[in-house]
């Protein structure tokens, strides 16, 4: 089982102790300190924060944020209680400036970030590469969108809440406490609320227990999980039904499926950004979104695993399966919504699962960043990456 933090099994004044978590804070400071000063943009940033600040400004209204959806005066039915929850914390402190919208989304993505790095410690990947991957998901360009645009918090925020509820998750498998479970199940909650494709960590949560611990895949440790995940599922699902009563995505579930498998092509394109961020743009579309990228990136990464000798195909499997599972969930759109985009925002979390399976890769899994010859590298493709996210996030400034 590889359910400990082996942070013992290096050492050093980069990787010791609290240090890593330093790195990481100075990286995402660094490079995106300047959002601090962007404006609002000329899209959702109005509908949610300036024209509804009346609403958010008002903390009364906290209980209306579960019965509504967010966007009030558009036809798309979008329930993310716990988005506005955020901007009416942030409408508190500092009304219509976009200063404090933008800080909350900085930090937001500092402590996924964090988090991160304490998740690939406890699925048992070594300091330096957990330390490695979450530097690189702190500052890869593809994940700027999320972090300098303010509605892109809510896959901030499911990134946080998704990462916590795994990793209490773990412990609860590990030890079998109720307490985890119940803590477990209060971020799978928040997930929820945050928003719909959190309900994808449910049959993560199964599929990684049967792989890694099936000792412990008992009747009784299973069926109290069960309970409390099938009415925390429908806790939400009342409540979700209840406030969008009147709304509706207006698509069967064959027409939902539809939709998806025509959108299958965007991960092909969703590979080549992550590899390659070189294709980037802030509405992008199939048609205007090239696949040379992507398709280099696949046989690039499909030769590392043919390669490699001691790839653990389940935990890449585990990793792959999460890529895609949340890469599907926002392939859903509504049914009038003719031409789709695909933007950036929403493989936010998705890029973690990639993380877990690329880890199983020889040369990754064995990254050790006391050695010279490995650092200078890490630390050279780091600033690449920063470098590319800097100019990229220009485009989040004053609208668009």
């Amino acid at each position: 089982m590889r359910l400990s933090d082996p942070a013992g099994q290096t050492g050093g004044w980069i990787l010791k102790s609290w240090r890593p978590y330093l790195w990481i804070i100075l990286a995402g400071l660094i490079l995106y300190s300047k959002t601090l000063f962007f404006d609002f943009t000329n899209s959702d940033d109005k509908q949610l924060i300036v024209d509804n600040f009346g609403f958010i400004s008002n903390i009364s209204n906290i209980p209306q944020a579960f019965q509504h959806k967010v966007f009030s005066k558009s036809p798309i039915p979008y329930y993310r209680p716990m988005l506005t929850l955020s901007l009416m914390f942030d409408a508190q402190i500092g009304g219509l400036n976009p200063f404090v919208y933008h800080l909350s989304n900085l930090a937001i993505h500092i402590l996924a970030s964090c988090l991160l790095f304490v998740f690939l410690l406890r699925l048992g990947n070594n300091r330096s590469a957990s330390l490695f991957f979450s530097m690189l998901f702190t500052v890869h360009p593809v994940l700027t969108e999320t972090v300098a645009w303010v509605p892109g918090r809510n896959d901030l925020l499911l990134a946080v809440f998704g990462i916590l509820a795994f990793i209490f998750f773990l412990r609860y498998i590990q030890y079998g406490k109720l307490k985890y479970l119940f803590a477990n199940t209060a971020f799978l909650i928040l997930a929820l609320f945050t928003k719909e494709s959190a309900i994808m960590l449910v049959p993560l949560f199964l599929f990684y227990w049967y792989i890694r611990a099936p000792d412990i895949f008992s009747p009784k440790k299973l069926s109290s999980a069960a309970i409390v995940w099938l009415f925390s599922i429908a806790f939400w699902f009342t409540m979700r039904s209840a406030a969008l009563s009147n709304d509706a995505f207006n698509i069967s579930l064959s027409g939902m499926l539809l939709y998806m498998v025509k959108s299958l092509p965007a991960l092909i394109q969703f590979i080549g950004k992550v590899i390659i961020p070189a294709n980037l743009s802030v509405f992008p579309t199939l048609c205007d979104t090239s696949f040379i990228y992507g398709v280099v990136s696949s046989v690039l990464i499909a030769a590392a695993f043919f390669f490699s000798k001691r790839t653990d195909k389940r935990m890449a499997a585990f990793g792959f399966l999460w890529f895609i599972l949340f890469l599907l969930a926002s392939f859903v759109r509504p049914a009038h919504e003719t031409v789709p985009d695909f933007q950036e925002h929403r493989i936010y979390v998705s890029v973690i699962g990639f993380i877990i399976a690329l880890l199983e890769i020889d040369l990754l899994k064995d990254i050790d960043l006391m050695k010279n010859r490995v650092l200078i590298p890490c630390i050279l493709l780091t600033v690449i990456f920063s470098v590319v996210s800097f100019g990229y996030a220009e485009n989040f400034r004053n609208g668009r």
